[in-house]
């Protein structure tokens, strides 16, 4: 992992915590420039938040892959699908158009 990798993942580590997402069930991975996010979140809520934070990554960002999940509560049906997304941080987005 380079500096720039390094840094880019400190900063986005950080981000979520700030925002109140446990880090310690997401694996953050970037590797030249390319951001990956895989585990799962608590909440729906807390899923829409990373995804927030996703769209304001760093610009040195390439790629983003995001595999999150969110994690079933006891006694609800297994909901956990994964949404995986691939994103160009500097292309606009369909909701953009």
């Amino acid at each position: 992992m380079s500096t720039t990798d390094i840094q880019i993942r400190e900063a986005f580590v950080q981000s979520c915590k700030h925002c109140g997402i446990d880090t310690n069930t997401l694996t953050v991975e970037v590797q030249a420039k390319v951001l990956t996010v895989k585990g799962m979140v608590a909440t729906g809520q807390l899923r829409h938040k990373l995804w927030g934070l996703l769209e304001k990554v760093d610009s040195r960002v390439t790629e983003i892959i995001s595999e999150v999940r969110v994690m079933p509560t006891i006694g609800e049906p297994d909901h956990t699908q994964a949404t995986t997304a691939m994103v160009s941080p500097k292309q606009p987005q369909q909701s953009d158009l």
